[in-house]
């Protein structure tokens, strides 16, 4: 056991060392940047039952500290007052536009097809994809149009800020920021030119136009649930420059309110992310349960029947101290980061729900859609998608 310990606490090791490392490599932008030309922006908005969220998005966009941009909204065939919110909200605002929702198209993803569909209309020399959930600091247009032109970056992808109100949120949320540091060398992402090494945000993406229709766009990665990292390594393999950056002054996004929408959402995601692989997926579960979760099983059997506890304290410490300065940095709240094993035990269920539903159900339900998968035939790979009504 002494070496299986001594093993874990490497890796142990390793990962803290990439989280130190991403610490310095993930720059913040800073909101007090100016430019000397405007290129004109086209700001993207794909909509699908966000009436109680897009008044403040909107809000915030249309309020930029930037003279040169147009709103477009894509009312994904809402079922809620999202069309009623945009039309009232952009009464009187020139530069925005609605765009009512075409049937989905097979073999289109929804979100996929909202972007598409904002693409072909956009006329900016940039294109700003972001959610409906979201919310931008008056400056941030013009910070990150000047971090994109400066770096002579082909697409800009941000940290955002978490925004968080229930119980539930501040347990699971904070674990993406902690997966993300932990597993994820930010500065090899945006220094090395292989695409499997690739993050993209959806939230909040900055393309180049050119970049944009020299990688197909959305229609490229139209079957794609994960499409911002899909969207990203088509930018790295065509050689152009991914940028990644800090802005949690720039946007707040409240990504779910309540534990349904969590345990959903991240189900719906997680396995889809590791492109359906099974090995793939229970290899990472099982490296997160040893290194995160397994810690306090030794040192309760160690409390209770007397052994040497001293590199599970220590892997614990580690966790949690990385859990205390991501909280800082990002204003998480500390208190979660002495309940990480209880987070960390959530992620790994949802996880397990995440293979369940597409190798057993066949599919994941979001916002009134089911999102289709036959694991192990790559024709239908990540599957079609239909509406329920």
């Amino acid at each position: 056991m002494i070496y299986f310990n001594l093993g874990l606490l490497a890796i142990s090791l390793g990962l803290f060392v990439v989280f130190l490392w991403n610490l310095f490599a993930l720059k913040r932008i800073g909101l007090k940047q100016e430019l000397e030309i405007y290129p004109f922006v086209s700001i993207l908005i794909p909509a699908r039952n966000e009436e109680e969220n897009i008044e403040r998005c909107l809000n915030s966009v249309i309020n930029q500290d930037y003279p040169n941009f147009e709103i477009l909204v894509y009312d994904d065939r809402s079922e809620d007052r999202t069309y009623e919110v945009v039309n009232r909200v952009g009464a009187g605002v020139e530069k925005l536009r609605l765009i009512s929702g075409d049937h989905l198209p097979e073999g289109w993803l929804g979100k996929c097809y909202a972007c598409h569909q904002l693409s072909l209309e956009a006329h900016g020399e940039l294109l700003l994809f972001t959610d409906a959930d979201t919310e931008h600091h008056p400056r941030s247009l013009k910070a990150s149009v000047r971090t994109l032109k400066e770096e002579r970056g082909g697409l800009l992808t941000l940290i955002t800020q978490i925004k968080m109100g229930s119980l539930w949120e501040r347990l699971c949320l904070p674990m993406l920021h902690f997966m993300e540091f932990l597993f994820l060398p930010f500065g090899l992402v945006t220094q090395l030119k292989t695409p499997s090494l690739s993050m993209g945000n959806g939230q909040f993406m900055l393309f180049e136009k050119a970049v944009y229709e020299e990688i197909g766009g959305h229609l490229a990665v139209r079957d794609q649930l994960v499409e911002d990292v899909w969207l990203a390594r088509r930018v790295k393999e065509i050689k152009s420059k991914l940028l990644i950056k800090d802005g949690f002054a720039l946007v707040q996004c409240r990504m779910y309110q309540d534990f349904s929408g969590i345990f959903e959402g991240f189900s719906k995601n997680l396995f889809p992310g590791f492109n359906f692989s099974l090995p793939g997926i229970f290899a990472f579960m099982m490296l997160c349960f040893f290194l995160f979760v397994f810690p306090y099983v030794q040192i309760g059997i160690g409390v209770y029947k007397g052994g040497d506890i001293f590199i599970p304290v220590i892997m614990v410490g580690m966790a949690i101290f990385i859990r205390v300065v991501l909280a800082v940095r990002f204003k998480l709240g500390l208190i979660s980061c002495f309940v990480h094993v209880f987070s960390m035990i959530l992620f790994l269920v949802i996880a397990l729900n995440s293979v369940r539903i597409f190798v057993f159900k066949r599919g994941a339900s979001w916002k009134g859609r089911v999102y289709l998968s036959g694991v192990g035939h790559k024709k239908d790979l990540p599957g079609a998608q239909t509406a329920q009504k």
